[in-house]
């Protein structure tokens, strides 16, 4: 394949160097971050204390729910802080992401389970 003037060489990709304001953002995304983990712990526990006890189908529906749109965004802050973050703590922080991800996935797998088995119940009063 030619390059741009006909030779064989590949441009290489250039990098935007780090401004103020994207460490401003990173430093905000990084609190949001967190407070998105201890968020998603949270909710996988009460999911999960849901379930155990035979709880609330319509509680449950709603903590799966919000537990997606927790993983949402924290994929959304995952995503953009990786763009700013060097490759060892980009690679450290994609094993903690995936953990979570891995962690929510089972702990909605469990609610889904839940209602599928109360499917044929009347409503509660």
């Amino acid at each position: 394949m030619a390059g741009v003037n006909g030779d064989n060489e590949v441009p290489q990709e250039t990098t935007t160097p780090t401004t103020q304001r994207d460490l401003q953002d990173a430093a905000t995304w990084k609190k949001q971050r967190s407070a998105l983990r201890q968020q998603i712990t949270k909710t996988m526990r009460y999911l999960g204390n849901l379930v155990t006890d035979r709880g609330s189908r319509g509680s449950t529906s709603s903590l799966m729910k919000h537990l997606e749109t927790l993983l949402a965004a924290a994929t959304k802050i995952h995503t953009n802080l990786s763009t700013v973050e060097d490759q060892a703590e980009n690679d450290r922080q994609d094993e903690f992401h995936l953990k979570y991800v891995e962690l929510a996935g089972d702990a909605l797998e469990r609610g889904q389970q839940y209602l599928n088995s109360r499917v044929g119940e009347p409503p509660s009063v």
